[in-house]
């Protein structure tokens, strides 16, 4: 899936807005670096966004982890080694995401549904894009919006304080390829 094609699947509004800015942000380049970023862009979903520096396929450092984040999880990812939030059978296959996000580079797609509880079901829409550093020897990051496709979306816990599973994840085309 490319960019153009991202854009016309996706449900939310801020979703769109973050994408488009992204691509703003990157100008005729195929990354945008971090200090191209202008978070005015995006600060309608910034309470969503969550910003990772990924280090190698162990250490995926939780940067910045928007306050709705916080909230839909009960704890807070900011300053956590994503793995260590991660569901271990889950943990292989999320690390080889940041990793093909960062390395090739590419985007990352996915809609999920999270069982709060037998009855009670969240779905949202995750759009991730990579960024480079601002400094050359610093890894690459990623930057996701994570949207609740239900606006009534409920405060809740993970039971161990882990990250729901991704489904569904899908490969953004950016300009340098896919993964098979």
């Amino acid at each position: 899936m490319g960019l153009d094609e991202l854009l016309s699947g996706l449900r939310q509004a801020d979703s769109v807005i973050f994408v488009e800015a992204w691509r703003r942000w990157r100008g005729g380049g195929l990354l945008p670096r971090r200090a191209d970023m202008d978070l005015r862009d995006i600060r309608r979903c910034l309470m969503h966004v969550m910003l990772c520096e990924v280090r190698g396929p162990d250490e995926v450092l939780v940067r910045v982890s928007g306050s709705r984040i916080a909230d839909s999880l009960d704890f807070e990812l900011t300053g956590n080694n994503y793995k260590d939030r991660t569901d271990p059978t889950d943990w292989p296959e999320r690390s080889r995401h940041f990793i093909e996000m960062t390395a090739r580079p590419c985007g990352g797609f996915m809609q999920f549904r999270d069982e709060v509880r037998p009855g009670r079901v969240n779905a949202f829409e995750t759009v991730s894009l990579p960024l480079e550093a601002d400094e050359p020897a610093r890894p690459r990051l990623v930057l996701s919006l994570n949207t609740p496709l239900d606006r009534d979306f409920e405060r809740h816990g993970r039971a161990g304080g882990s990250v729901v599973a991704a489904l569904d994840f899908i490969y953004v085309d950016i300009g340098a390829g896919v993964p098979n």
